[in-house]
């Protein structure tokens, strides 16, 4: 089904803690905003011991990466209007 609106939550660069995921974030979002669904390129239902999706890339790896996943999105969705937004979860 196609959304009505994408938001795309991005984390802090340097977390290294399966906590720092957008799970929860993603709940309340797709709950509470109708036609909405929740994107995240890392972290998002990340589960297990010390997983770590970004602490081995430098600030311009992950920023590149940022970048190539919200340009996946908006080919596969051109109409969708995207909100983008950035949080540190961080210890």
């Amino acid at each position: 089904m196609r959304p009505d609106v994408i938001v795309v939550g991005i984390a802090g660069w340097a977390g290294n803690s399966p906590q720092q995921n957008f799970s929860i974030i993603k709940e309340e979002i797709e709950r509470e905003v109708p036609g909405a669904k929740f994107f995240s390129p890392d972290y998002l239902d990340a589960k297990g011991f010390a997983v770590r999706f970004r602490s081995y890339l430098t600030i311009e790896e992950y920023a590149r990466r940022v970048e190539q996943f919200i340009e996946e999105l908006k080919e596969k969705y051109p109409d969708v209007p995207i909100i983008i937004f950035g949080h540190s979860m961080g210890d």
